[in-house]
């Protein structure tokens, strides 16, 4: 009888240990994958299904590209499971170099370039990346955003992006270009108010009101059929304005806003960019 409860003992002891590696391991593995520490204080969308999830930005063959609050660079590397992620340091110089790599091995519908900014870092840090990413033939930029928490506070680990187009650099300075009048451009000034071609739509805090505007000209433009050049697709195209001290995260509350209005494709203007 006293041999019998040794044993029972020992199996449960067995049992509890197992378990406590097991669980351990499994905190092991979440930590290291989607749910891994960020080097970067990510921005955190709020309108839900605004931001896109997109699980390509956890392959191992993605470019993901994160810029610290001190302004330093880092291409995060990714095993093919995904359960161990490396930051590799690089300079805007030698990035470039790898950038154009990427491109080579990738048909253009295919080049997109993950971003992770710091919520609290400057446009102008951004723009400098920016920059190199479009130099080298890349115009499609994934901002990588926290995804909201459900209603019972579990955060919700899916990947999500809202996407930049990036204008190509000018080859010809001084060109005659004709004013396209359905061009939409939402900008953000030193003061934090929000203008649409120069019409004052509030501030930050009240987004709502450009959202509201741009709804009312989509809907408008859907009745009139007002069609992009080239295309079927009713033109919704705005481009985003900001200053080089703008916080990243109040771009990406811009983006946002002119995301939930229904805007696409969504540009970002980086060059002629005023502190």
């Amino acid at each position: 009888m006293l041999n019998s409860s040794k044993c029972t003992c020992a199996l449960i002891l067995t049992l509890i240990l197992f378990s406590g590696l097991a669980c351990s391991r499994f905190a092991d593995e979440l930590g290291s994958g989607s749910a891994k520490k960020e080097i970067v204080e990510l921005p955190a969308y709020v309108e839900p299904e605004t931001a896109e999830v997109d699980y390509d930005i956890y392959l191992e063959s993605s470019m993901v590209l994160a810029l610290t609050l001190d302004d330093k660079l880092f291409r995060e590397r990714r095993t093919k499971d995904s359960k161990s992620v490396t930051n590799e340091g690089h300079t805007n110089l030698s990035i470039d170099g790898v950038l154009r790599t990427f491109v080579n091995d990738r048909s253009p519908d295919k080049r997109i370039v993950y971003f992770k900014g710091d919520v609290n870092g400057t446009f102008g840090d951004v723009l400098k990346v920016f920059d190199v990413v479009r130099r080298a033939d890349i115009d499609r930029v994934g901002l990588v955003v926290l995804t909201k928490q459900d209603g019972a506070g579990n955060a919700k680990v899916e990947p999500a992006r809202f996407e930049l187009r990036l204008p190509q650099p000018s080859l010809e300075l001084n060109r005659d270009v004709k004013p396209n009048p359905l061009t939409l451009i939402a900008s953000l000034d030193r003061n934090g108010r929000i203008y649409l071609n120069q019409e004052d739509k509030g501030t930050l805090s009240e987004t709502e009101r450009l959202t509201g505007q741009l709804k009312q000209i989509f809907a408008i433009r859907e009745s009139e059929a007002v069609f992009r050049d080239g295309t079927n697709e009713v033109e919704k195209t705005v481009f985003l304005k900001v200053t080089g001290s703008t916080k990243y995260g109040d771009l990406v509350k811009m983006v946002e806003a002119v995301k939930l209005a229904g805007a696409s494709p969504i540009g970002i203007q980086i060059d002629d960019i005023v502190d």
